[in-house]
């Protein structure tokens, strides 16, 4: 019988009204029939419901679950106390800017989400081994502890997306059977998790591999279909490909040192505070920050060399096949270089078809080719046997898997290494991601990191550069072949292309980048010029690059320009304090700005640097010596800068002021925020702009309505164009509607202002005012931002008229952004890159 023949047993009734009720006798008691394939819902009595009996048991369940109550003795399963704090930052999904004033711990995130009955999905990124399971663990166990004492809980399912094959209900199914150790039929879990409300955890979209399509969809439908469930989603941050459309997610932050240390003291006493003072001072402290390192780097103890992950889980790896290897232990007779090797081999095959998962039907077919190739005579049962008694394969659910997916991408790194670079075919090299994690492994195990380098070089060079930045050292003639590939890439007629040749330069740190980077120091872009002289910060300078540098002090574009000033200042060039000096005249407020800190760092980082700023004392002019003393005083401010920084906001000198305000967006206090804003409405245009500047940088949505008021009423163009700007930047819900109200501006500044911020605030609604834009404004900058926003928002509706657009376009910059436009919407560019 289908759902259009058949009448509810009852009416329907709105499930997500109770979802705001904790109480959980007031939220069952009503079966749910459920079309598995589309996820649609229709109330059917006849459908066994969701039971008081089956919430109680899933609590006492999850307590048993030796995966989630392993946590119980560590003071991160109490309610807000963690240990080691996994928190997160608000991302904005289109621009992958971060969210300043959004960073919690994972479990606060979770928990306003449930108090409050908000059921809008949540995406969790971070890097691999960041803690995003062990974070969804936590809550899990923390609303399991919360049940014995309140009893109105709502169930935080665990579904880990490398048990999905295809059909999303019965991973769901047998996701609260395994979490919560009940025995619930496809029905009957799907109605426990709707009748509950529950918090479904889907964790490792990128543990999806084949299926990442297909999974993506059914969640999407899941998600749209069963409002009142809390859906959380993870997913590596390098490996999110804008599968959902949302604007905001989070990202898991690294671990602080303070964090570090706290661990590893609260833990293990005066051992632990030794071993943070061991890691201190090898240098480890950026790979302790990852939670899955730190406690590899406790438990090996190891001396190994800063960024070289892979040599890591090298050592990590093999103590745990040799403990395994003891008297009595499962296929202890196998010997070590034979366990080794089915690993190797297990995890390359498993890479190679882009899975996480085997069956048991699938993993003795795999050993049985590796018998066969190797001519080994163990029998398979042995094998596998041996390798889940050292705990690196885990069986569960008549399956197989690595016990990490970084596990798995070391091992299949492992292989490679051993079968020899030069047999590296092109599968493993061109830009597929699922290879990204095991070549940054490789870089740090290889013995052919100049083979390695010169392969990635002729395929993918921005992997390339990654894998040095992990550990790879090639010999000279391998750097010097990449640096000439990163030549020819900043020789491109495409700006974006000789941006990403600086990035890189910058990243790769070599003072062989310099030749490359001259050129660009004076390209014809800014984006470009400004990018060569932030590389430049990282790479440090020498001979003619130095000067190159101060000639940027000059440069047209005023945001290289106050690059420039920092720059001079990070790399202490002395030669350069005259210049900087000049640019404390300049007429632009963020040039002022930059160069009175570039002051404050030359005065704080040497003697020299004070000598000569209190030497230019005499000859500068009044407005430049006020801001040289204001400097010199910040310099010496010591615990108490913040204090002098707000107090300066009430100086009479509007140059001091607008200083003050840029660098507290660098040191912001608790009020800092609610001063800036009071300064959105102070007589000079310069302060106006700086401050409305400043609370887009530090996203204090409190004053939206603040800076939204200025973007209608103020009299400057500039401002109003900044306050554009930064109500793009802040995401506010109130921010489209400001920018609406705002396009028929008279000054072309604003509304292109306006057109990047409908891109950055993806309003999709705005298309046909770009439209208009696009077509007849008069101003040709404001066509070309109104052509990239559509590229951007575009369906295939606009190419029709993108099309025609470009043809009879005259103008070579607005026929390129037709073309790019174009291009962006057919292959569905989500990202801004302008």
């Amino acid at each position: 019988m289908t759902h259009e023949e058949e009448e509810p047993a009852d009416p329907p009734i709105n499930i997500a009204s109770h979802a705001h009720d904790h109480a959980t006798a007031n939220i069952l008691g009503r079966g749910v029939q459920i079309n598995v394939e589309r996820f649609d819902v229709r109330w059917d009595s006849r459908v066994e419901p969701a039971t008081e009996q089956h919430v109680t048991a899933f609590f006492q369940g999850v307590l048993r679950n030796s995966k989630i109550s392993k946590w119980r003795g560590d003071r991160t399963a109490d309610h807000h106390d963690f240990i080691i704090p996994i928190l997160a930052q608000g991302v904005n999904l289109v621009s992958r800017s971060a969210l300043r004033d959004r960073v919690y711990s994972l479990s606060e995130i979770m928990d306003r989400q449930i108090a409050t009955g908000t059921r809008d999905p949540l995406l969790v990124t971070g890097d691999s081994g960041s803690g995003k399971t062990t974070a969804l663990q936590h809550q899990c166990l923390r609303q399991a502890l919360r049940f014995t004492q309140e009893k109105s809980c709502v169930p935080v399912v665990l579904v880990p997306l490398n048990h999905y094959s295809g059909n999303l209900s019965e991973t769901i199914q047998a996701s609260v059977n395994a979490t919560g150790g009940l025995d619930l039929t496809v029905g009957e879990a799907d109605a426990f998790v709707r009748n509950t409300g529950a918090v479904l955890c889907f964790d490792g979209l990128n543990e999806l591999g084949r299926f990442r399509d297909q999974g993506v969809r059914q969640i999407s439908e899941f998600i749209s279909a069963v409002p009142q469930v809390l859906c959380v989603v993870t997913c590596r941050w390098n490996e999110y490909s804008d599968d959902f459309e949302w604007d905001v997610g989070w990202r898991i932050l690294p671990l602080r040192r303070a964090n570090i240390e706290e661990y590893l003291t609260w833990h293990f006493g005066a051992q632990g505070a030794r071993e943070f003072q061991e890691i201190a001072h090898d240098g480890l402290l950026d790979m302790a920050s990852n939670p899955l390192l730190l406690r590899m780097l406790r438990d090996m103890k190891p001396n190994i060399p800063p960024k070289k992950r892979g040599l890591l889980y090298s050592m990590f790896t093999e103590k745990m096949i040799r403990m395994q290897g003891v008297k009595g232990a499962r296929g202890a007779q196998i010997p070590y270089e034979v366990r080794r090797q089915v690993f190797d081999f297990l995890a390359l095959d498993v890479q190679r078809a882009n899975r996480i998962r085997y069956s048991a039907r699938e993993m003795a077919e795999v050993l049985g080719e590796y018998l066969t190739s190797s001519h080994e005579e163990y029998p398979w049962r042995m094998l596998l046997d041996s390798c889940t008694a050292s705990g690196l394969l885990v069986g569960e659910g008549g399956s197989y898997a690595f016990l990490h997916q970084s596990i798995q991408e070391y091992f299949a790194a492992s292989a490679l290494e051993e079968r020899g670079l030069d047999d590296i075919d092109g599968e493993y090299l061109l830009g597929r991601s699922q290879w990204n994690e095991v070549l940054l492994l490789l870089a740090g195990i290889t013995a052919s990191p100049s083979l390695l380098i010169a392969k990635l070089t002729a395929t993918d060079p921005i992997m390339a550069v990654k894998c040095i930045s992990h550990g790879a050292v090639p010999d000279r003639e391998t750097m010097d072949g990449l640096v000439h590939e990163l030549r020819r890439m900043a020789e491109s007629s495409s700006w974006v292309t000789r941006r990403t040749a600086a990035d890189l330069m910058g990243e790769l740190g070599s003072p062989s980048a310099h030749p490359v980077l001259l050129p660009l120091l004076r390209d014809e872009n800014d984006e470009v010029r400004w990018g060569a002289v932030y590389a430049l910060k990282n790479i440090g300078v020498r001979g003619v690059a130095a000067p190159a540098l101060i000639e940027r002090l000059d440069d047209e574009f005023w945001v290289t320009q106050g690059e420039a000033a920092e720059t001079v200042a990070a790399l202490n060039i002395l030669d350069a304090i005259p210049a900087v000096v000049e640019r404390l005249a300049s007429e632009n407020s963020y040039v002022r700005s930059c160069a009175t800190h570039a002051m404050t760092v030359y005065c704080r980082t040497s003697p020299e640097g004070r000598e000569v700023v209190s030497a230019l004392l005499e000859t500068a002019d009044s407005d430049q010596r006020e801001l040289i003393r204001f400097a010199m005083s910040i310099a010496e401010a010591g615990s108490e800068v913040l204090l002098r920084l707000e107090c300066a906001l009430d100086s009479k000198a509007t140059q001091v002021v607008e200083a003050a305000i840029r660098m507290l967006i660098l040191h912001p206090g608790a009020d800092s925020a609610a001063k800036i804003a009071d300064l959105v409405s102070s007589p000079h245009p310069s302060v106006r702009e700086t401050a409305i500047s400043a609370i887009g940088k530090l996203q204090a949505v409190a004053f939206t309505e603040t800076v939204g008021q200025a973007l209608l009423t103020d009299e400057n163009a500039q401002v109003r164009g900044t306050a554009a700007t930064a109500l793009a930047s802040m995401y506010a819900d109130e921010s489209p509607d400001f920018l609406v109200r705002a396009v028929e501006d008279s000054s072309p500044e604003v509304r292109f202002a306006i057109a990047r911020g409908m891109a950055r605030l993806r309003m999709r609604t705005a298309r046909p005012q770009l439209r208009a834009w696009a077509a007849g404004d008069p101003n040709a900058r404001v066509r070309v931002h109104a052509i990239r926003a559509l590229g951007f928002l575009g369906t295939g509706d606009d190419l029709e008229f993108l099309a025609e657009l470009g043809s009879r376009e005259q103008d070579q910059e607005i026929h390129d952004s037709v073309l790019e436009a174009m291009e962006n919407i057919s292959r569905g560019q989500r990202r801004i890159d302008f």
